[in-house]
């Protein structure tokens, strides 16, 4: 699998430092991803084949409960919550990874009939 990519500007929001989502490459869809991984966090996929919606799962650390959080592009996010965000990407890749590993799911193939 290739690295996932998110593009994105610095922008002035609310008083505040924003990031604004420009797009994203190399996010799997979530029908295309085991379930093992989707139904628990954190986790992150792309909604569908439209391109617009990338899904973030994670636990809260304050409450310990899901939270789904879906990201549009062109969307403005507050630049600490993005660097949180970030964060919960990169443990739910590390993850994906493990769980692909494990079960050695990985890679495209071809059938020749």
């Amino acid at each position: 699998m290739k690295k996932a990519i998110i593009r994105y500007e610095k922008v002035l929001y609310k008083e505040g430092k924003g990031i604004k989502i420009l797009g994203w490459e190399n996010i799997e869809k979530f029908f295309n991803l085991p379930t093992e991984y989707t139904n628990e966090p954190p986790a992150f996929y792309e909604m569908d084949d439209t391109s617009n919606t990338i899904k973030i799962i994670r636990e809260t650390p304050k409450w310990g409960f899901t939270q789904e959080i879906l990201i549009h592009k062109g969307q403005i996010i507050d630049a600490e919550e993005f660097q949180v965000l970030v964060s919960v990407v990169r443990q739910a890749s590390r993850r994906l990874h493990n769980i692909l590993q494990k079960n050695q799911w990985q890679g495209k193939g071809e059938i020749e009939i």
